[in-house]
């Protein structure tokens, strides 16, 4: 297979050069972590063991140029953080000859990804549509160094699907497809498995992350640490917002109540995950642009477009917000 991996951050990486081993795969990037694993390949460490790796790489701006995309593609897998979704498929549509052709994958943090992707092919110029799949995460991986990618927590498998769209709510090629990816992602050491219930576990992930990401990021804890009185009570005023929007939204959620889902969370998620540092606070710390509007800031809009307020999460965003502008 020949796979275009698009966001060499620390989980495109480690998808992207696991997956080199088997297939031919060009990671997209930037910075010095890209230079290094030009110069001598890609080292993947932590709990998943330890190999060496050399997929091809291509930093963000040359890809049109690459030669790697003389011949046709089979896959696009999209994993750059949420604010920059609508950037790297505009990348995309620009070099790729016929985009329309590979099966595209989006595995990334936060709601309205797949709206994004969708919308920029469509004002690029797209009018038949590539099959796009929706996935998921909850391992933790890390960036130590250039050229280097540590997988930190294990917090259960991923999963790969697709959400309901007025093409596909009929369409076996989508199930197909997924059932085929997860096929090509069981060659490596992660473990993903397909979903027909693909939103339902967007939510699930969302609902981690709004609680621990941010909080993780302004007391600049692990989320073992945030096991506290006064952040446990926080994350329950986050989910009682969450739950009121997902009522209202008629999400498919696997828990009945808030309070269902925050014994989950102290019970089973965050002992899982409990050393893993927050994504947010690297990025605030790096001055780059955080994910907070596709997680917190999802709630409070979508909350908003209903006539709801979501007082907590919007405070929340405005920290964040705030952290960013400092550091940024």
């Amino acid at each position: 297979m020949r796979i275009l991996v698009m966001g060499a951050g620390a989980v495109g990486s480690a998808i992207g050069g696991y997956l080199s081993r088997n297939h031919e795969v060009l990671l997209v990037g930037r910075g010095a972590h890209m230079d290094a694993m030009a110069d001598h390949g890609l080292a993947i460490d932590g709990i998943l063991g330890s190999s060496q790796h050399t997929p091809l790489v291509c930093k963000e701006g040359a890809l049109k140029d690459h030669p790697f995309l003389q011949k046709p593609l089979d896959w696009v897998l999209i994993t750059v953080k949420s604010p920059a979704t609508r950037i790297a498929t505009e990348e995309l549509i620009q070099a790729i000859p016929d985009p329309e052709r590979p099966v595209w994958a989006h595995i990334q943090n936060g709601m309205g990804n797949l709206e994004t992707i969708r919308e920029t092919l469509t004002s690029g110029g797209i009018t038949q549509l590539p099959i796009i799949l929706s996935g998921m995460t909850i391992t933790g991986y890390d960036i130590p160094d250039p050229g280097h990618v540590r997988i930190t927590v294990y917090g259960g498998p991923g999963k790969i699907g697709w959400l309901e769209t007025n093409d596909s709510q009929s369409n076996s090629v989508y199930p197909e497809a997924a059932r085929s990816l997860v096929d090509i992602l069981s060659e490596t050491p992660l473990v993903f498995e397909y979903s027909d219930r693909m939103i339902s576990f967007l939510w699930a992930k969302l609902l981690y992350n709004c609680c621990l990401n941010p909080l993780g990021a302004l007391l600049k804890l692990p989320y073992g640490e945030l096991r506290v009185e006064p952040a446990l009570e926080l994350m329950k005023e986050i989910l009682d917002e969450a739950f009121a929007l997902a009522a209202l939204e008629k999400a498919p959620l696997f828990w009945a109540s808030a309070q269902d889902y925050f014994d989950h969370l102290q019970q089973t998620l965050i002992p899982a995950t409990a050393e893993h540092e927050p994504s947010m606070l690297a990025d605030i710390q790096k001055g780059r642009a955080t994910e907070i509007m596709a997680m917190n800031g999802f709630i409070v809009e979508r909350s908003e477009s209903h006539g709801l307020k979501a007082p907590v999460n919007s405070t929340i965003v405005q920290l964040i917000r705030s952290a960013h502008m400092k550091n940024g």
